[in-house]
C-alpha cells in the first residue's frame, strides 16, 4: 500500500515553497517509513518518488535512511537502475541519529515520508533532525491521518478501527497528519516558520488486486495478535468485502496526509 502511494506524491504536498527549495538545494537527507517497534515492516524506500526525483533533478547529495537491510538493497538496485551514482544508503533509527550528525556536514533540507505516524515521541524526532540542518534549511514531514473506502462496510470499518486502537497501544499516532505541525512547534521552530496543509492520494485503479489481498486478513497479523474465536465470522465477512471491492469497477479508496514544512532559522 505504502509504495503506490509515493510513486504519485508531488514534493511535500505539492508546496510552492518546497518545489522552489528543493532546486536550490544540495544536500537532502530522507527518512522513508522508519518502524520504531517493528523492524521487520517493508519501507519501500526504492519507491520514494521524492527522493529520486530530488536526487536525478537537483541534489549533488541524497542520504535516504531506511531500515530494514533488505530495503537498502531493494534501494540501491532501484538507483542503478535509473543511473543515479548520488545516493548514499544508510539504516538506522530515526530516535537516534548520533552517527549521521558525526559522520556528516550539515544537510540543507529533510523529507520524513510516513515516519511520525509509526513513532512514540515525534517531537523529539524533529528535534534531532534539526540539528542536522542548517540555519535556513527545511525540516519536513508527511503523515497520514485519514482513509476513506468506497463502498465500505462494518466489517471494513472495525478493521480500521482495529489499526487506530492497537496502533495507539504500542505508542504510535495513526492520526500524525492532524498533529504534526504541532510536533514541529514543539521540537523549536516558532510558529511564523512553519506551513501546513492536506493532500490526499488514491490507491491505483490497474492494481486493485494486490491492494485488495494486502487488506484481506485484517490488521491483526501486522501487530502479531491472534484472532479469537469470535472473529472467525468478522474475518469472514472481511475477506468477502474485499474480494467485493476488487471486482466492483466503481470502488475507490482514498488517503489523505497532512505534510508540514518547518523553516530552521
Amino acid at each position: 500500500m505504502r509504495r503506490w502511494a509515493i510513486r504519485r506524491r508531488g514534493y511535500i504536498g505539492c508546496s510552492d515553497t518546497a518545489r522552489k527549495s528543493a532546486r536550490v538545494f544540495l544536500r537532502i537527507a530522507t527518512m522513508v517509513a522508519l518502524e520504531e517497534r517493528d523492524p521487520e515492516m517493508p519501507v519501500w524506500g526504492d519507491r520514494t518518488w521524492f527522493s529520486y526525483r530530488s536526487a536525478d533533478e537537483h541534489a549533488t547529495h541524497l542520504l535516504p535512511y531506511i531500515k530494514p537491510d533488505k530495503s537498502i538493497q531493494i534501494a540501491k538496485s532501484e538507483a542503478q537502475k535509473q543511473g543515479l551514482t548520488n545516493i548514499e544508503f544508510l539504516q538506522g533509527d530515526a530516535t537516534n541519529l548520533t552517527s549521521i550528525s558525526t559522520s556528516y556536514p550539515l544537510f540543507d533540507i529533510s523529507y520524513s515520508h510516513q515516519v511520525l505516524v509509526h513513532l512514540s515521541n515525534p517531537p523529539s524526532v524533529l528535534a534531532g533532525i534539526s540539528a542536522l540542518i542548517k540555519p535556513g534549511g527545511i525540516i519536513s514531514t508527511r503523515d497520514n491521518h485519514t482513509f476513506f473506502t468506497h463502498p465500505s462496510s462494518p466489517a471494513n470499518e472495525r478493521d480500521w478501527e482495529l489499526y487506530r486502537i492497537w496502533s495507539r497501544k504500542r505508542g504510535a499516532h495513526p492520526d500524525a497528519g492532524f498533529r504534526n505541525h504541532v510536533w514541529m512547534h514543539e521540537s523549536g521552530i516558532p510558529w511564523t516558520r512553519i506551513e501546513y496543509g492536506s493532500a490526499a492520494w488514491e490507491a491505483p485503479y490497474v492494481d486493485k488486486k494486490n491492494f485488495a489481498k494486502c487488506h484481506k486478513k485484517s490488521f491483526l497479523p501486522t501487530y502479531g495478535v491472534e484472532p479469537e474465536e469470535g472473529d472467525r465470522e468478522w474475518l469472514g465477512e472481511l475477506e468477502k468485502f474485499w474480494d467485493e471491492w476488487e471486482k466492483d469497477p466503481g470502488s475507490r479508496f482514498v488517503g489523505v496526509d497532512g505534510w508540514v514544512i518547518g523553516f530552521k532559522e
